[in-house]
């Protein structure tokens, strides 16, 4: 699995997924299917599933979860049918790196649906 760092968060990715653990637990507000609302997490994952999938998110992520190691607990999870292979490492790392720096002036992190990628 690849990954990068900041001083905010370290980037990885699998082969269907890309996630984002935070250095210290950070405030979000997402409707994503698995952890959303208003919480404290500790990871962001963004998977890519198929045009036709069809199951209970909340169950089937779990599973995904576990079968990698991730805590369920912290983790705040995105579904898209997009390509996540065309997710660019650096631009999400600069855009987190960007919208965490706004956010501290506020002294309080909050995400908000990092569901939006730039493709190559």
């Amino acid at each position: 699995m690849d990954s990068i760092a900041n001083r905010y968060c370290k980037y990885g990715r699998g082969e269907d997924f890309y996630f984002l653990d935070f250095n210290e637990p950070v405030n979000a507000i997402s409707s994503a299917p698995f952890n959303g609302g208003f919480k404290k997490i500790e990871r962001y994952i963004n998977r890519q599933v198929p045009l036709d999938y069809n199951h209970d998110p909340v169950e089937e992520i779990g599973s995904f979860l576990d079968e990698r190691g991730f805590p369920m607990e912290k983790s705040l999870v995105t579904i898209t049918a997009c390509d996540i292979r065309k997710a660019v490492p650096e631009i999400l790392c600069i855009i987190m790196h960007f919208f965490l720096a706004v956010i501290s002036i506020l002294n309080n992190y909050m995400i908000y649906d990092l569901s939006v990628h730039r493709y190559m």
